[in-house]
Formats: C-alpha cells, sequence, structure tokens
C-alpha cells in the first residue's frame, strides 16, 4: 500500500516539476524540495517496513519449527515486538531528511 502510494506521488511530483526528459537541469531543486524528502520518508518507512515485518516472522516461524518442544509466543510479545519494530522503522525513515550542517553542502 504505501509503496503505492510512493508511485503515485513520484507521479504527481514529476508533473508538478515538468522535468519533461531533461530532469538535470531540475536535479538541484528536485533533491532540496519537500517533496523528495518526504517520499525519501515513504520509500524507506515503505520497503524496510516490509523486510522487517518478513524477517519477524521468518524468526517467529523458525522458532516454532526448530525447538524441541512446544514453545507459545504470546500475542502481546509479538505485539510489542511489532511496535519496537515500527519505532525503529520511523527513526530509520526520517533519520536521513534531518538536515545537519556537516553534510548539507554535499549531498
Amino acid at each position: 500500500f504505501l509503496m503505492g502510494m510512493y508511485q503515485c506521488s513520484l507521479v504527481a511530483a514529476s508533473i508538478t516539476f515538468q522535468c519533461k526528459g531533461d530532469y538535470c537541469n531540475f536535479d538541484q531543486e528536485w533533491r532540496s524540495s519537500v517533496y523528495c524528502s518526504v517520499l525519501g520518508i515513504l520509500f524507506t518507512f515503505s520497503s524496510a517496513g516490509s523486510l522487517l515485518s518478513i524477517a519477524l516472522m521468518s524468526v517467529i516461524r523458525c522458532i516454532y519449527c526448530l525447538s524441541s518442544i512446544a514453545v507459545h509466543i504470546k500475542t502481546s510479545t509479538i505485539n510489542i515486538i511489532s511496535v519496537i519494530i515500527f519505532i525503529l522503522n520511523l527513526v530509520n525513515s526520517v533519520i536521513p531528511v534531518i538536515p545537519t550542517s556537516a553534510i548539507q553542502d554535499i549531498f
């Protein structure tokens, strides 16, 4: 869902900037715009969120398959881990767009 929103927003931003094949002329304007920052957050959050949720499901599956005794993971434990993953993913998505004086002139 989020990746679909990202792609639709990217098309809308492309129409807004009206690059028409000459992106190199609008590169600096695009990369310094709010659109680029928001879409970067959305893309990172979407892709990393998918990766981390699949990793969580894989770990739970491995625990159940490899344990010789009946292991039951509480739903509340899974919910807490999911919230922690969500928060870490959100922080990971927002940190790159926080302006810092050290790299502001480079990128």
